[in-house]
């Protein structure tokens, strides 16, 4: 975990480059506009410090008892998928975060590909949108209310609608017996164009799976 403040221009350039192999159309100016807007950056990286993986995490005090964590680009090389280390460090981030204010602390996630909306089954029992339950309303409000007030009339049912990249056709590929990325492409139909799904979890220890436990616990 290192604040974007003091990332050196050498791991910016490798952030970047690692999503352009996995991202089409990525432009660097936005890239270098959504880190900006973050305060954390979580980086996994090999013995030598080379970046194979990252994430941004910016905290937003929503109201007086709720705070969001919200995510911005998230990408690990596809020859390190299946490696929990990304995910692993940002849930000890969430859950300092949530333990250390009071009220709620919910994770705001948009997802252009299925292998980051499957971050959330990974740590949480309840996320949302779910395959199995709708939405309920009190947490539809708050993603509503979230995507209209940052990104307008880009935002429609769920969806910001594409305005740059999307993921790499050789990584977007969906598995036809993997069916949390099943869901996440009938949700979000155009993830091809780099539509991304609004997705919200609570950051509670109530809340987290038995594998988001051993996760967190890990760490102690």
């Amino acid at each position: 975990m290192v604040p974007v403040a003091e990332l050196t221009a050498g791991q910016i350039e490798a952030m970047f480059a690692l999503m352009d192999r996995h991202y089409e159309n990525l432009q660097r100016d936005i890239f270098t506009a959504d880190l900006r807007a973050k305060d954390h950056a979580i980086l996994l990286t090999d013995q030598d410090g080379a970046v194979h993986g990252f994430s941004t995490v910016v905290a937003i005090g929503w109201d007086a008892s709720t705070q969001l964590l919200f995510s911005g680009d998230t990408v690990v090389d596809h020859r390190y998928w299946g490696s929990h280390d990304l995910p692993a460090t940002w849930l000890r981030h969430a859950m300092a975060q949530a333990q250390a204010l009071p009220g709620r602390t919910f994770w705001l996630l948009l997802s252009k590909g299925y292998k980051t909306y499957k971050y959330l089954p990974l740590g949480f029992l309840q996320y949302y949108p779910h395959p199995d339950h709708p939405t309920p309303p009190e947490a539809q409000a708050l993603i509503d209310a979230f995507a209209t007030s940052r990104y307008g009339d880009r935002y429609q049912d769920g969806i910001v609608q594409a305005g740059r990249d999307h993921v790499r056709e050789e990584f977007a590929r969906v598995p036809p017996d993997d069916r949390q990325a099943t869901f996440f492409t009938a949700r979000n139909p155009g993830y091809g164009d780099g539509d991304e799904l609004v997705c919200l979890a609570e950051v509670a220890l109530d809340n987290l799976s038995r594998v988001g436990r051993r996760l967190v616990d890990a760490a102690e």
